[in-house]
């Protein structure tokens, strides 16, 4: 068992350590894609982001898709970062850059149209790959303070199990590492409807709680329109929002709480502890917002064994479910199912999980790495044209 409450990391700034250390090749534009692919291919240890926006966006949707690139590039797991536009984008691959290189992270930049062609951006793009590899070689891990790491957490297709059991379990995993200054995100308002009260009495002023009420009225507006409506779990006094006993099961993953921020989908937080953002209940979607804001490690609960990664950041997937583990043990890092006989508590599953997460945070690999799972999703607002 961890004592000390450190993590074996890779300093970045006093605020943060990244727990992995990747060179990003970030595609600014769908048209880019490919190009960003086959220089990471050609260079062991590249990762490449693969997304179909960056053109023909406008407002909300423009401005978010650059927010979410920028902070995949920020983030504290990656190590240097290629960035590849095409040259006549919306999403400039400049801004991009300059925006992430203002963080003293090392950054280069090119654009196909002006090198002529793929085969050249190819040849120039896996030349700067190279070189900056060997740059992130030299980076080695140092004991780093919980308070540089923030921690994104989420609940895929929650069944009993999970919110009777994995849900609790994350939630004093939460409070122990907010005790401890580090942030940790919550998101997927959809899933909190049913359990407004609940999230309101969280914030920590009521400044706070009318933001979260606003962004739950915004939400319960977009969803009952037409055939927007999504929801599976049907109330009796409104069929188009969760259950509440659902609702309250899936907010109980985030602690006790206060909430000290509210942030839209992509941003970073600025204060420590407990904040939620807007994302939906996608999975892929909801992550990529949260590693977008910064979250180096994500804690997943599942009740269907889905195994959803990132590009970047290692997703601990764990689950309380018998038949999941019967059937996909490789897709789950924390085994829970002895609390449903009592051989093990929620104090010591916690523990239990809170010493796994350290363990990642230090190198270990998640299964979501192993198996190679990349799930990179940014949530659109409106139509692309």
């Amino acid at each position: 068992m961890n004592t000390n409450m450190e993590f074996w990391g890779y300093p970045r700034t006093a605020d943060s350590a990244g727990i992995r250390n990747h060179l990003l090749i970030l595609p600014t534009v769908v048209c880019a894609n490919r190009v960003a692919q086959l220089i990471s291919q050609a260079v062991p240890g590249a990762v490449a982001l693969q997304h179909p926006f960056g053109c023909s966006q406008m407002g909300d949707d423009a401005r978010q898709t650059a927010r979410v690139l920028r902070g995949m590039g920020a983030n504290a797991n990656v190590g240097g970062v290629i960035v590849i536009g095409l040259g006549c984008e919306t999403v400039a691959a400049e801004g991009v850059a300059e925006s992430i290189a203002a963080l003293g992270k090392p950054v280069e930049m090119l654009k196909i149209q002006d090198l002529g062609g793929s085969d050249q951006a190819l040849r120039a793009g896996a030349h700067l790959t190279h070189q900056l590899a060997q740059k992130l070689t030299q980076a080695r891990r140092e004991p780093c303070s919980l308070a540089q790491i923030t921690i994104g957490i989420h609940c895929a297709d929650p069944d009993d199990t999970v919110i009777t059991w994995a849900n609790p379990v994350v939630g004093k995993v939460c409070d122990m590492l907010v005790t401890r200054q580090a942030r940790v995100m919550f998101a997927e308002i959809p899933e909190l409807l049913a359990a407004a009260e609940e999230l309101r009495a969280m914030a920590e002023n009521p400044w706070l709680a009318e933001q979260i009420n606003r962004l739950l009225e915004e939400w319960k507006e977009r969803l009952m329109h037409g055939d927007r409506r999504i929801w599976h779990l049907p109330t009796t006094d409104n069929p188009g929002l969760p259950a509440r006993s659902t609702a309250c099961g899936s907010l109980a993953k985030a602690g006790a709480g206060p909430i000290q921020e509210v942030l839209t989908y992509g941003q970073a937080p600025q204060r420590k502890g407990l904040t939620l953002m807007d994302t939906p209940t996608n999975p892929a979607e909801s992550l990529t917002g949260m590693v977008a804001g910064g979250a180096q490690l994500i804690l997943l609960t599942t009740g269907s064994g889905a195994l959803i990664g990132s590009p970047i950041a290692p997703v601990i997937s764990i689950s309380a479910n018998p038949a999941v583990l019967s059937s996909l043990k490789e897709h789950t890092d924390l085994d829970l199912t002895p609390l449903l006989s009592g051989g093990l508590s929620l104090d010591a599953a916690a523990l239990h999980l809170r010493d796994l997460a350290l363990q990642v945070a230090g190198g270990e690999e998640t299964q979501t790495e192993r198996l190679g799972y990349r799930d990179f999703a940014i949530n659109r607002i409106g139509p692309t044209v």
